[in-house]
């Protein structure tokens, strides 16, 4: 489930995307372009930066507190309720 957050890339182009996250994982995961700690996260890193170089796209992900990140939990939610996990 910690992977989640990651699957909540927005569609841009040619531009920096900042996404604040309250998960330091995809935080970490983000800013490093992926890690060698969980394979499933690191597919899924790599798999969004492919999609943001292709785009034209920087990213980077800042920290944010769970309790200002209710509709990205909100979001990721309904992706557990999907069976994506």
């Amino acid at each position: 489930m910690k992977y989640l957050e990651l699957l909540a890339v927005n569609n841009r182009s040619n531009t920096h995307a900042r996404f604040m996250s309250d998960n330091t994982t995809t935080v970490s995961y983000i800013n490093s372009m992926g890690s060698c700690k969980s394979i499933e996260c690191n597919t899924i890193t790599k798999d969004i930066w492919d999609w943001a170089r292709e785009r034209n796209i920087w990213l980077s992900a800042a920290h944010i507190l769970g309790s200002s990140n209710v509709v990205a939990d909100q979001l990721s939610q309904n992706l557990t309720d999907l069976n994506l996990e």
